[in-house]
């Protein structure tokens, strides 16, 4: 395929048919919908990628998105266009191990010839609930700066301090951080520590060409912890399913409130 021009935003779907946490993990839903295609409908609603590849080794995850695509017939390690922005990539067994690191999927994918852009986002199933303000919350990020090598969506840690942990030596415990002696802080005191919530991704294409995943200059995106799950164990799948239920709850009590509101203006006057 010849070289296309260069591109602004670029996503990529990594799913892979192993898990060991959960089986079929990607395939699972919430709702009615597998964690795979939330990923996929949330970056075509984003609006402004001109490509979204889905990268995956197994036949039942491609036609979860492309239902007409003949996965026998696409070829290992190439970039497959079903449609002119929307990409598969079959991925080789050496990049769907259990072992295997999505650095080396991305490093794969990037190396092709035709594939040129400014930003890289790493979208996983994992974490099913994004929003559209999120996604233009960062693409902003994204272009208001270039002080930047990569944008990665955190959470605060909250109770889960690392001052507030211990680890085993011998038969004791021990505090985590050899520093931390005193381990009745306050938590309002503590310093905000934050972690990956597996939500977004975004790199620029100068620092992954030079062979570098996250960089030196990581910009945070704090999302809320509230119904900010990312999907390890059964568990997690059990609690991002009742989160949706929720969800679903309170939106279908929206016409209602506002029926409500209607009715006391009404009386009012």
């Amino acid at each position: 395929m010849k070289k296309s021009q260069k591109i602004k935003h670029v996503a990529i779907i990594p799913a892979r048919s192993g898990s060991k946490g959960v089986k079929f993990k990607n395939l699972r839903k919430i709702g009615n919908t597998s964690l795979v295609k939330r990923a996929w409908n949330s970056c075509l609603e984003a609006g402004f990628f001109q490509t979204i590849i889905l990268s995956t080794d197994s036949e039942a995850i491609c036609k979860e998105v492309f239902p007409r695509f003949d996965f026998n017939k696409a070829s290992i390690n190439k970039l497959n266009y079903y449609r002119e922005q929307l990409v598969f990539h079959k991925r080789n067994s050496l990049n769907s191990s259990d072992f295997s690191s999505v650095y080396d999927l991305v490093r794969e994918i990037i190396s092709k010839e035709e594939l040129s852009f400014d930003y890289l986002w790493l979208v996983q199933p994992t974490n099913p609930f994004r929003t559209l303000s999120e996604f233009h919350d960062i693409r902003e990020l994204c272009e208001g700066t270039s002080k930047f090598t990569s944008i990665v969506s955190v959470k605060d840690v909250n109770g889960y301090h690392p001052n507030r942990m211990f680890k085993l030596k011998g038969e004791h415990l021990i505090p985590y951080e050899r520093t931390n002696l005193n381990i009745s802080i306050p938590r309002q005191l503590l310093p905000k520590i934050y972690i990956k919530d597996g939500g977004y991704y975004v790199f620029r294409e100068t620092i992954l060409k030079q062979g570098i995943y996250l960089g030196n200059k990581i910009l945070p995106y704090v999302r809320p912890t509230i119904d900010n799950v990312n999907i390890d164990t059964i568990e997690d799948l059990k609690y991002a399913q009742l989160v949706n239920l929720k969800n679903k709850k309170m939106l279908s009590l929206v016409p209602s409130l506002f029926q409500i509101l209607l009715n006391i203006r009404f009386i009012q006057k």
